[in-house]
């Protein structure tokens, strides 16, 4: 951890969580300093609530729209499959809040090997947990709209900002480890996200499987009743593939304090519906790639957008000018009107006549 926190690699300030995101990028990372105000539905947690008082709602998604999400919607903007769920769990809560910014502690498996120099975790089992906050910004009009442009611009939105922060050991190595970084007053958001993955199920031929214990679905659940909740709200979701096919799962769990079962469900149904428009948005043409796709760096969305709508196709990628482009680009701009450039070349040329030897002329 000396090593995490003194290395000048990966490892940054404590002012870039603090002001990395502006507001028009969509996602913000602490966006005020000290400033993070812990309100769900505009109630202030009390207390510490644990899993004894919580609610726990299980929720799967048609294996149809579970492909389409894990496959289609990520290749169509070039994403991730969290950043295709976080999408739409930004537009349902948004809608559900009735808010423009959804904040969110956003956690991982946390096994990084590259946090620090001669990092092994070949010896190692289970998660290290890494969580962070995040604000997604949102129009909630933008779920009952769901206009198709719209939609795919908040995508682009959410997967170009999510891609620029830093990673999750990085904020939890300076809020526990580092007093100067001022994050450890720092309020934390009080709705989770954890998505897990994707793994096999009911497969006969798999030397592992995972396994319910006590009703409990595998990977998510089986926290004691006397565990305080780290989140007044929380949904834990994986993939499971199965004979029917893949089929998202997800696992809500409340502070009985906060939220009865019939709010959850409703924020769960919410949840599904949006990835059933980011799906027929993506069926009806939605798509498009974002400046950290491209190995040109500095392209601007907006840019990209104006690309888009020339009707050239669907862009791979936005090249730099070679040398030879650049001179005619220079002569061009800076050339006299009705500059006529001239290119000379050689080509030989070969034939064979039948009647003839073969001969050949240059030029």
């Amino acid at each position: 951890m000396g090593e995490r926190r003194s290395g000048s690699g990966r490892l940054c300030c404590a002012a870039t969580w603090i002001m990395l995101g502006a507001p028009t990028i969509g996602v913000q990372f602490l966006p005020a300093y000290l400033g993070w105000s812990p309100v769900v539905i505009g109630r202030r947690l009390t207390g510490a609530p644990t899993y004894r008082d919580s609610g726990s709602l299980s929720l799967d998604l048609d294996p149809a729209i579970t492909h389409a999400v894990l496959t289609r919607v990520p290749a169509a903007f070039n994403a991730n499959v969290q950043e295709v769920l976080l999408a739409a769990f930004a537009l349902a809560l948004s809608a559900w809040r009735g808010s423009s910014r959804v904040d969110v502690n956003l956690e991982g498996h946390g096994r990084y090997e590259d946090v620090a120099e001669h990092v092994d975790l070949s010896s190692t089992v289970g998660w290290f947990t890494s969580r962070y906050p995040v604000s997604l910004e949102c129009d909630p009009e933008l779920f009952a709209d769901r206009e198709l442009k719209r939609v795919s611009a908040f995508v682009k939105r959410t997967k170009e900002s999510l891609r620029s922060s830093p990673d999750g050991v990085n904020y939890q190595v300076l809020r526990y480890f580092d007093p100067s970084s001022g994050l450890q007053e720092m309020k934390e958001p009080n709705v989770g996200f954890n998505y897990l993955g994707r793994v096999a199920v009911d497969s006969e031929n798999s030397e592992w499987r995972p396994v319910s214990v006590g009703g409990v679905r595998p990977f998510l659940g089986g926290m004691s009743e006397d565990v305080t909740m780290v989140n007044a709200l929380e949904v834990n979701a994986i993939t499971l593939d199965s004979i029917e096919g893949p089929r998202l799962s997800a696992v809500w769990n409340w502070a009985g304090t906060y939220f009865d079962e019939a709010q959850i469900a409703q924020l769960g149904r919410h949840w599904f519906e949006a990835l059933e428009v980011l799906v027929d948005k993506v069926d009806a043409g939605a798509s498009g790639v974002t400046p950290s796709d491209l190995v040109l760096k500095g392209v601007s969305q907006s840019l990209i957008d104006t690309l888009d709508d020339q009707g050239w196709g669907r862009i791979a990628d936005v090249l730099p000018a070679t040398p030879v482009q650049e001179g005619l680009i220079f002569h061009t701009d800076f050339g006299a009107v009705g500059t006529v450039i001239s290119t000379m070349f050689s080509s030989t040329l070969a034939w064979k006549a039948p009647w003839t030897q073969p001969c050949c002329a240059s030029r």
